[in-house]
């Protein structure tokens, strides 16, 4: 997009007048008698609050939004078409669905923002001259993230053809499915952000940062990749050890061990994965990790509900995207793993009763639990210290007695959740931290 001139006029509103538009918009989603859709088209709204409003399926086509709040605000199927969105401050805001295509983003902060299946690709507004000929207005044609703040964002599944993003912050975000086509990442920092089954077709990575990203089934046909940083990339490529090393198959092994627990060490046999790669080993019938050791394994985006991990070791593992719903986790150790966008809703992750007077306690000091899904779940006494616990949903999780010192609490989500005795006098950033 251009530096947004343009020969439409645009019509100034102050906050005054945005509040009726607030109210009769609200009558309108509510299908009140006296209710009308927000318009907003090719409006002056640089410098409004629109923070924590409800402007779904709003029209904001060809308006200027500079330095306007729209902070935790509701817009989904929201129209941003060749929209002027500089410096707008969108943190926590959803966008599911919203058009964006041809939007000026530069130094927008879409921190923490909810953009799936949004769109952002190329858009342009075109003017007719006086002899009826369409000529190319504004817009200049190309979305322009450039610059913008997208870290921790959900961008899963979101278009992005032939955007210009060249230097933008897309740190953490989820961009599952992202459609990144011929576009301009040219600098962009991608640290530790999911692109499972993106599609990056002839796009411009050039000296961006992937430190830690994730490309299982990315496609990268043409992608230009000079200077850019892979350290610690996941691919489909095996990380670690292969299961081609093994003797027998991990099934056999996890059956081996399972009999050396229910027989108390009598028969079967401890199994020690410490280093493989488990993903080609999945899907296993009703697998048991209890009492396993697995230091630094890896199983990325593996589906294990319900599954048993009693007492089991997974430090420094790669435990990214897993779904561990109603697992059974309690005392389990996964000091300094990546648990980032796994799902832990209702699993126990309280002590481990050893004996009547002992109890193993559940370690995930230093882990990366950003935008861990921990609704409903139980982690009583639990050593969360040092971990990165940003974006992670507690909601009416059970955390009394938990240690968070010196952890990271942005943006965690603390609805509901029991705190009785749980230690965060000293935590390393709680900013945005709604309890």
């Amino acid at each position: 997009m251009n530096s947004g001139t343009h020969s439409q006029p645009l019509r100034p509103v102050n906050q005054a007048e945005l509040e009726v538009i607030f109210a009769k918009h609200e009558r309108f989603m509510q299908a009140i008698i006296g209710g009308a859709r927000a318009s907003f088209n090719f409006c002056n709204l640089s410098g409004l609050n629109f923070s924590n409003r409800d402007l779904a399926n709003a029209d904001f086509t060809g308006a200027v939004l500079a330095h306007a709040n729209l902070m935790h605000c509701r817009l989904d199927n929201a129209v941003f078409f060749s929209a002027d969105l500089r410096y707008a401050n969108l943190e926590g805001a959803s966008l599911v669905k919203a058009d964006l295509r041809g939007a000026i983003l530069r130094a927008t902060n879409l921190v923490g923002a909810n953009l799936q299946d949004a769109d952002l690709r190329d858009g342009k507004i075109n003017e007719m001259t006086r002899k009826g000929e369409l000529i190319g207005g504004w817009g200049g044609g190309n979305a322009r993230p450039m610059g913008a703040d997208m870290s921790d964002a959900n961008l899963m599944g979101a278009k992005l053809s032939g955007a210009v993003a060249a230097h933008t912050n897309f740190s953490h975000a989820n961009m599952r499915g992202c459609i990144l086509t011929r576009a301009n990442l040219k600098g962009a920092n991608l640290t530790g952000v999911d692109l499972y089954e993106a599609d990056l077709a002839g796009a411009d990575l050039r000296q961006a940062n992937l430190r830690g990203a994730i490309l299982v089934g990315a496609n990268m046909a043409m992608t230009e990749i000079a200077g850019a940083d892979f350290t610690q990339v996941l691919t489909d490529t095996p990380a670690g050890r292969s299961i081609l090393e093994l003797d027998i198959p991990v099934s056999e092994l996890l059956q081996q061990h399972c009999l050396w627990v229910q027989s108390s060490g009598a028969e079967g046999k401890k199994v020690d994965l410490s280093g493989f790669d488990l993903r080609p080993a999945f899907p296993l019938i009703a697998p048991v990790f209890t009492a396993i050791k697995a230091h630094n394994i890896t199983l990325y985006g593996l589906k294990m509900p319900g599954i048993e991990m009693q007492f089991a070791q997974f430090d420094g593992g790669d435990l990214r995207g897993c779904d561990f719903t109603r697992g059974d986790l309690r005392g389990i150790s996964l000091r300094g793993a990546a648990l980032s966008m796994s799902n832990l809703s209702g699993t126990r992750l309280g002590p481990l009763e050893l004996t009547p007077e002992k109890f193993k306690m559940t370690d995930l000091s230093g882990a990366s639990l950003r935008h861990v899904n921990f609704k409903g779940a139980d982690l009583a006494r639990a050593d969360l210290s040092g971990a990165d616990c940003s974006y992670a949903n507690f909601t009416g999780a059970d955390l009394h007695g938990v240690n968070f010192l010196n952890a990271y609490m942005t943006g965690s989500i603390l609805t509901d959740a029991r705190l009785d005795g749980a230690d965060m006098g000293y935590l390393a950033d709680d900013s945005e931290m709604i309890k």
